[in-house]
């Protein structure tokens, strides 16, 4: 019988959804407001990933959007161009699960 794995609160918060409500949002290779270009997300286009501090790192799919080269990690600045989208609480405990199970794969292939 498998037991249940307590998990730390910030797991839950820490992957988010975002609709891109500005005309554009720049990406950057680095989470720093002078980082190296990566791309750009348009106005209405939903984009995933996972907070740090100020920034979304994109997952794959959503740095695909940004980027057609998808090539390394790409980030946004969360600020008035990026509306939060609130996950389902299914949605929330899939990601939680895979995050608990060491999937980090399949949350990059979101």
């Amino acid at each position: 019988r498998a037991s249940k794995m307590a998990l730390p609160a910030t797991i839950e918060g820490a992957f988010s959804t975002f609709k891109v409500v500005g005309k554009e949002v720049i990406a950057r290779h680095e989470p720093q407001e002078d980082g190296p270009y990566g791309g750009r997300l348009q106005l209405g286009q939903t984009v995933r990933g996972f907070e740090e501090g100020l920034w979304l790192r994109l997952d794959r799919a959503s740095a695909r959007l940004a980027s057609a080269r998808g090539n390394g990690e790409l980030y946004v600045f969360i600020d008035n161009n990026l509306e939060r989208r609130k996950a389902t609480d299914a949605q929330s405990a899939a990601k939680i699960r895979q995050y608990a199970a060491g999937a980090t794969a399949e949350l990059d292939a979101f």
